[in-house]
């Protein structure tokens, strides 16, 4: 890290990354030490990095706070940042609220739209619905909200449409004539709306899906490309002029076509940081001067982060800059342990250190944000990449941007030619392994890269420190924001772990792997309702699972069941010491048991209260029924529970009315404490035989202190308060 354009660089993403943590009073003195303490100390290593730091909050703290909108909006603005693939930033001008007249302001406010967002420049008119940024973040997850505060953004709209002013819409119609044309349109223009779901999970598993993007291999292709025919012709006309003639309009034409492709295909992150590295290069070598990687490296992402800091907490914008420290820094030292051979089989050489670079570059982000790794990557891209370069690609770009007659042609053979890689890679494909990583572990391991040798010890001493965790001495039960659904972790202090319903979908997952969880003792579904065990199948699935408990098999059960049985888990069909809901239906039917003295009962409603053998379960805090349903967690269960903690799992803005203002009065008449979800976020309870000790966990806050709330029972958690079969 010696040069010193890389080392503000450096400093400008960690100043960004910070002013997501730092209250908005703190942000003006925070710049103005890190400007005086890099100003002092330009000349030493850490001057250059203290600057950028200060530059990178600056850039934060001059874009200002974004409006606030509610309800149904139109939008009059200009596209800004890099988009990913369905949101974009728009620098608004006017707002107009339904009904109302065109209103001059000023800030960012983020757009959701179906298709491909608009390009970075674009004069755009958006309509839609807006509202604030606010969405289920479990712990350690990338945070939207933290990362949209940090270029001043309180407002996400859902596009019901958009167009371009003064502008064609991007998207031939050409693609949509062959079988792969979904696929050969997310190559060519970044639209990955149509790939096949089969193909994009192949490419998964080979390692391959970057090809899906546009991205530094293709802005790097074509400027080679149109650099070479430019630099080709002129030494032809050299040859017969005496005087010959200079080469810069060949750098000039290669800088030009890379940043033509990356704004025609929307200008994503990867594209924009090859577009400005590009560019750079072109006028070193016009100079005469030969530019160091880092510096370029550097230069681009300065300029990246200048216009649009956020992109700091995309996945792109991590994915990207961290494959380019892995080719500079891991590269080489790969290429240099691999035995020398001659060409062609140099090129295997060069794929595979190059491969191996960027791996071990996105590692980091790729372990954080989607927790695969393709075993087979190494050598599918050895096949891949100079697959799609050569005979995919250029075809596929021709289809797009040539006119009709040679479209067809272009669009019939890229489908050929990728079909034909499909094919092999489909012999190559594998399951990918699971690697998950905390963003505080991916950051450190980012570092790794960044840092000179002699900082890497002194890291990694410090990160051995700070992730020590001793085992818990009391009961902890975090409650999962999962959205309307219900999910929640229990771990004891003698090692046993609960997981009890889990949600939609994988989120679960991925959070037990970032705590570094992988085996459970006993999985607990309710009853069969997907908003509790359809997030259950995945955990089954990749961890391992002591027991299962269920209260029957249906057809929201079976797919656990099953997968049970395939795992070698034993299943417990309303175990003893469990209660089973009383009813006709499938919510009365839940399980019913006891936690370290919270109750949970799943989506059983009155009647089942009343049939509970209260005594037998021992509690005194409850996870309200069915989401706080209107029918639920009547006066009967609350006199013989008498708690002293509620927890209601629910979802923002639910379609349900969830929880009904008639059980937040009954719970309110009590002054009991009750906690939700949609307000609160996760909630993390530690269970000591006095006390409850309440945190919470929300996008954009992350946890705050504990709050002590006194017990009403005196049941000790750490006694055997789980029933077991």
């Amino acid at each position: 890290m010696d040069d010193p354009v890389w080392r503000v660089a450096a400093g400008m993403g960690a100043g960004v990354a910070a002013a997501g943590f730092l209250p908005a009073s703190w942000r003006v003195p925070v710049l103005v030490a890190w400007a005086i303490v890099g100003l002092a100390s330009w000349r030493l290593y850490g001057g250059a990095v203290a600057l950028g730091a200060a530059l990178g909050l600056l850039a934060v703290y001059t874009l200002g706070d974004g409006p606030a909108l509610v309800g149904p909006v139109a939008l009059h603005g200009t596209a800004i940042g890099a988009p990913t693939t369905h949101q974009v930033d728009i620098a608004v001008s006017g707002v107009r609220p339904l009904g109302g007249a065109w209103t001059e302001t000023t800030g960012r406010v983020r757009v959701s739209v179906k298709d491909v967002p608009p390009a970075p420049g674009t004069e755009v008119l958006v309509w839609g619905d807006a509202g604030p940024i606010d969405r289920p973040v479990l712990p350690g997850d990338p945070d939207p909200v933290r990362n949209a505060r940090r270029t001043g953004v309180h407002t996400q709209v859902r596009a019901i449409g958009w167009a371009p002013l003064g502008r064609p819409r991007p998207g031939p119609d050409v693609y949509d004539t062959v079988e792969h044309g979904g696929t050969l349109r997310a190559i060519a223009v970044g639209d990955r709306r149509a790939v096949n779901p089969d193909t994009d999970a192949l490419l998964r598993r080979t390692g391959t899906s970057h090809v899906l993007s546009v991205s530094g291999f293709h802005v790097g292709l074509l400027a080679w490309v149109a650099g070479g025919v430019v630099a080709a012709a002129l030494r032809s006309i050299a040859a017969i002029r005496p005087r010959g003639l200079p080469l810069w309009p060949a750098f000039l034409a290669g800088a030009l076509a890379g940043a033509w492709i990356a704004w025609a295909a929307g200008a994503p992150s990867a594209a924009q940081r090859a577009a400005y590295m590009t560019g750079a290069a072109a006028a070193a070598h016009a100079l005469g001067r030969r530019p160091d990687p880092l510096g370029l490296l550097g230069l681009s992402a300065i300029v990246v982060l200048a216009i649009d800091p956020g992109a700091v907490g995309t996945a792109g914008f991590q994915l990207s800059y961290g494959a380019m420290l892995g080719l500079v820094r891991v590269t080489p030292v790969v290429l240099a342990a691999l035995p020398k051979v001659r060409w062609p089989f140099s090129h295997v050489n060069e794929v595979l250190a190059a491969t191996a670079g960027a791996t071990v570059g996105t590692l980091p982000a790729s372990a954080w944000w989607f927790q695969e790794i393709a075993p087979s990557a190494p050598l599918a891209n050895v096949v891949a990449l100079p697959w799609i370069s050569v005979l995919v690609m250029p075809p596929a770009l021709g289809a797009g941007f040539l006119p009709e007659p040679l479209a067809w042609g272009c669009a019939w053979l890229a489908n050929l030619t990728f079909g034909a890689l499909v094919a092999v890679l489909g012999a190559m494909a594998t399951d990918p392994f699971t690697f998950a990583m905390g963003p505080t572990v991916a950051f450190a391991a980012t570092m790794v890269l960044v840092l000179p040798r002699r900082e890497v010890a002194a890291l990694a001493a410090l990160l051995a420190v700070t992730s020590f965790q001793r085992p818990p001495e009391d009961p902890v039960i975090t409650f999962l924001d999962v959205g309307q659904g219900a999910a929640a972790f229990a771990r004891l202090p003698d090692g046993r772990t609960f997981l009890v319903d889990g949600g939609r979908g994988t989120s679960v997952l991925r959070w037990l792997r970032r705590e570094g969880v992988r085996h459970l003792d006993v999985v607990v579904a309710s009853h069969g309702d997907a908003d509790h065990a359809a997030g259950l199948l995945p955990v089954m699935e990749n961890l391992r699972v002591g027991q299962l408990w269920l209260p029957g098999v249906d057809l929201g059960t079976a797919p656990l069941f099953v997968a049970a049985r395939v795992q070698g888990t034993h299943v417990e069909l309303q175990p003893s010491g469990v209660v089973v809901g009383r009813g006709h239906t499938e919510n009365e039917s839940s399980l019913v048991l006891a936690i370290a003295g919270v109750l949970f009962a799943g989506d059983i409603g009155g009647r089942a209260e009343d049939a509970l053998p209260l005594g037998r379960l021992r509690a005194d805090a409850l996870l309200v029924p069915h989401h706080g349903s209107k029918g639920s967690t009547r006066e009967p269960l609350l006199n013989g529970l008498s708690p002293s903690l509620a927890v209601i799992s629910v979802g923002r803005g639910n379609s349900y009315g969830h929880p009904h203002p008639d059980v937040i009065d009954r719970l309110d008449a009590r002054s009991l404490p009750t906690y939700r979800t949609d307000r609160d976020g996760t909630i993390e309870v530690r269970v000591t035989e006095a006390a409850w000790f309440v945190r919470t966990s929300r996008g954009g806050e992350g946890f705050g202190p504990e709050t002590r709330i006194a017990r009403a029972g005196s049941t000790p958690p750490s006694e055997g308060s789980v029933a077991s079969p």
